[in-house]
C-alpha cells in the first residue's frame, strides 16, 4: 500500500482589523457634546465582543445616552460604527451602574472662571492653537502635533488638556477619535475646526 502524503500545513492569513476610537477621547466627546453631535467610535468589518470602546457605547446607549448605528460613507470603504448624542435623559445615572462605572451630570456644568494667567498656562495655549485653527478653518491638529507645537511632553498631555478646556466648558469637541481627527469648537465665537479629508483607498 502506497504511502500517504502528509497533510499540507494549515495558511492562516490576517484579515481586515477594526479601529477603535480611545476611551478617554470617548468621555470627552460625552461630556461636552451636544444633542445631534456624533463619535465614530470604531471603523472597520465587525466591533469586537470585548472591545472597551463598543462595551462603552452600549452602555451609553442603555443609559440613554445615544443612539447607536452604523454607516458605510462608499463603495469599498470600512464600515463606521457611530454614536449620535441624544438629549439626556432625565433620570440621573447610578455611579454604581454600567461596564465602567461612571456617572455625569445631566446638565452642562457652568464655565469656571479664567485665571489671570491663563493665557500663559498650558491650557492657554492649546486654547490659542485650537481657536486659530477654527479661525482659520483648518483641521484640528492631532495630539502629536499639538505636542509638537506646544512644547509638550507626549501626545497625552494634549488630550489632557483638551480634557481640561472641555470640563471647563472652553471648548467643545464632537466626531473625536484617534483615528478620524475631530472637530472642535471654541465657545467664546461658535468657530469650528474644520473636517479631516480622508485618505483614499
Amino acid at each position: 500500500m502506497p504511502e500517504r502524503a502528509p497533510a499540507p500545513e494549515p495558511r492562516f492569513i490576517l484579515g481586515p482589523l477594526t479601529l477603535y476610537a480611545e476611551i478617554g477621547v470617548m468621555e470627552a466627546w460625552l461630556e461636552a457634546s451636544a444633542p445631534g453631535d456624533e463619535l465614530r467610535y470604531a471603523t472597520g468589518p465587525a466591533l469586537g465582543r470585548d472591545a472597551p470602546a463598543g462595551l462603552l457605547a452600549r452602555q451609553w446607549a442603555d443609559e440613554g445616552e445615544v443612539v447607536l448605528f452604523q454607516r458605510r460613507p462608499g463603495a469599498g470603504k470600512p464600515l463606521e460604527y457611530v454614536a449620535r448624542r441624544k438629549e439626556p435623559p432625565v433620570k440621573p445615572r447610578s455611579s454604581a451602574g454600567g461596564v465602567f462605572g461612571t456617572a455625569r451630570r445631566r446638565q452642562a456644568r457652568p464655565a469656571q472662571a479664567v485665571p489671570g494667567d491663563f493665557d500663559a498656562s498650558d491650557e492657554g495655549r492649546m486654547l490659542a492653537v485650537l481657536t486659530r485653527a477654527a479661525d482659520a478653518g483648518a483641521p484640528c491638529p492631532s495630539n502629536i502635533e499639538l505636542a509638537r507645537t506646544l512644547d509638550l511632553k507626549s501626545r497625552d498631555r494634549a488630550q489632557y488638556l483638551i480634557n481640561r478646556l472641555c470640563r471647563a466648558c472652553l471648548i467643545r469637541v464632537a466626531s473625536a477619535s484617534s483615528f478620524d481627527g475631530r472637530v472642535v469648537t471654541i465657545a467664546a465665537t461658535g468657530r469650528k475646526t474644520g473636517a479631516r479629508e480622508r485618505a483614499r483607498a
